[in-house]
């Protein structure tokens, strides 16, 4: 039989501060992945680089990581071409760098004694990255797209 170090008590606080900071992290992100499916779903099917619903792929272990990288990419191929078919500017491939780099440095995040910087920067452009895919959705929400949605009907 193992004795842990730890009282009945402290067990009880330090499963309740794990679950905080699990639903902490989860309803952001959570909240990030539904914006990044609402903007492929104001796109016309045929500028859909893939299916809004995949991009909950990403809780998917080990394969979400590297579908994230695909995701991104994805989704800046999705905006430009759906952009570019109302007429509207766009950059390249909009918002795959800073994407990218959020992806890039949560991966350098696991470097020790170092890796708390990449954490933090990597966090910064997350965000940076979310505001500028609901950005770009706002910009569908205000422009008259080129075909009927289910809701346009």
């Amino acid at each position: 039989m193992m004795h842990s170090n730890f009282s009945q008590a402290e067990m009880y606080l330090i499963t309740a501060i794990v679950v905080i900071l699990i639903v902490l992290f989860l309803i952001p992100y959570i909240f990030y992945l539904t914006t990044l499916s609402s903007t492929i779903k104001l796109c016309a099917v045929h500028n859909q680089e893939l299916s809004p619903g995949s991009v909950w792929r990403v809780f998917i272990p080990i394969y979400g990581a590297i579908w994230h990288f695909i995701l991104v990419g994805k989704i800046a191929d999705t905006i430009q071409k759906e952009l570019t078919e109302r007429n509207q500017e766009v950059l390249e491939r909009p918002g795959y760098s800073i994407g990218i780099t959020f992806l890039v440095l949560q991966i350098l995040g696991v470097i020790p004694m170092i890796g708390g910087l990449f954490s933090i920067a990597g966090l910064i452009c997350w965000i940076i990255y979310w505001v500028k895919i609901n950005d770009y959705k706002q910009r569908l929400l205000s422009t008259s797209p080129s075909f009927k949605t289910p809701e346009n009907y």
